[in-house]
């Protein structure tokens, strides 16, 4: 019992908090910053008055910050020592359910991050400027993200979320550049009010896709928020209820604070608005760990690791990166590190010493030397080699 409770305890260290190792990894390394230059764009401000001043502001930089990773999605495939599998994934095309966002975008967002949004004044009119500057290690930034194939995926949900939120204000209010008439429903004598409305609502759409995007950080150890983000996320839930990626972070910071509880209530949303999100599926499972809901934990897990297996199987747009990059999948690893962990609380050590040689097969195996060391997995109470 005594070997029982000191595994436990390694797994709930090895699987919550420390990072997961890689071992192998050729990688795109030895690119620094100066590879990637810092970029910004500026979009004008709407002069309409379905808009509130700060729902303009929201419109135009939503806008910018779009085009802004447009122009660092088209430089990826140019940086030297990395054209090869970067053009393989450029040339991949749209993004499924991305409304024609290219797959670079979620790749461009592992390089650079946002470093503000402000008012400028261009040819008289009030802009909005957003300036994106590369990560101090790209290289490293971005073989952890064509690892951590979720992550990028998430950032270019939330960049699709936030380019269909600007198309429905364009329908309600169309720019001076367009040739599209203003719809019937914009006219004072035919529903103006609810226009307004509607238009405020997508205003405030935007800004919680923003605050949701300026909670996303991908942690060593797995996180993909901020780790101080709650109280930004929980106004982000309230202005973008049906976005999917802001529940998600949202029940990540819950499960980071401790409340595990509510973390399964937001996971559940964030899950009835896209089931193939395999991190919301991750983090519910721990949460269920956390609450000792051992066979929800075990489940979820289950799915969890199947759909991080299918992001690695052929034909998938991440795949492609093979022979470019290791070919371990660090959120597919951690998965089953979680469920060893869980199977052997429900008593399955044949179940747990699978997953952890899994573990082990895909390039982790810390999980499994510290089980052997504790006598499992064929291991004996001096160690073992993997």
């Amino acid at each position: 019992m005594a070997g029982l409770v000191r595994i436990c305890c390694l797994f709930c260290c090895l699987v919550l908090m420390a990072p997961v190792s890689v071992t192998g990894a050729t990688g795109l390394t030895g690119q620094q910053g100066d590879d990637f230059p810092p970029l910004r764009a500026e979009v004008p401000c709407s002069d309409t008055t379905l808009l509130s001043p700060e729902g303009q502001f929201a419109q135009a930089r939503a806008a910018a910050w779009l085009v802004a990773l447009q122009q660092a999605a088209g430089l990826l495939p140019q940086l030297q020592g990395r054209a090869a599998v970067l053009s393989s994934l450029a040339g991949l095309g749209a993004l499924p359910g991305g409304g024609g966002l290219s797959q670079g975008i979620a790749l461009a967002a592992c390089v650079y991050t946002v470093e503000d949004a402000t008012y400028s004044h261009t040819g008289g009119k009030l802009a909005v400027q957003v300036r994106l500057v590369p990560d101090g290690q790209p290289g490293e930034r971005l073989d952890l993200c064509l690892r951590e194939a979720a992550f990028p995926a998430l950032y270019a949900l939330l960049a699709a979320e936030s380019r269909e939120a600007l198309q429905a204000l364009d329908i309600l209010h169309p720019g001076a550049d367009s040739s599209a008439p203003p719809t019937a429903d914009v006219s004072p004598a035919n529903g103006a009010g609810d226009s307004r409305a509607e238009a405020d609502r997508l205003a405030r759409r935007l800004e919680g896709l923003w605050l949701g995007l300026m909670a996303l950080e991908l942690s060593p150890e797995g996180w993909y928020g901020c780790s101080t983000a709650l109280p930004a996320l929980e106004q982000a839930a309230q202005l973008a209820p049906d976005s999917p990626v802001v529940q998600l972070l949202l029940g990540e910071a819950l499960l980071r604070q401790g409340l595990p509880q509510q973390c399964v209530e937001v996971c559940n949303a964030a899950l009835r608005l896209n089931g193939s999100l395999a991190h919301a599926l991750y983090v519910r499972g721990l949460a269920h760990w956390r609450l000792q809901h051992l066979a929800l934990a075990e489940s979820d897990l289950d799915a969890a690791i199947e759909l991080a297996r299918a992001s690695e199987a052929p034909g998938s747009g991440m795949a492609q990166r093979q022979g470019e990059l290791a070919q371990q999948s660090v959120g597919l690893t951690r998965c089953l590190r979680a469920r060893g962990g869980v199977r052997l609380l429900r008593g399955n050590t044949a179940g747990m010493c699978a997953d952890l040689r899994a573990a082990c097969a895909q390039g982790d195996c810390t999980a499994l030397a510290g089980a052997r060391q504790q006598g499992q997995c064929g291991g004996t109470a001096t160690g073992g080699q993997p």
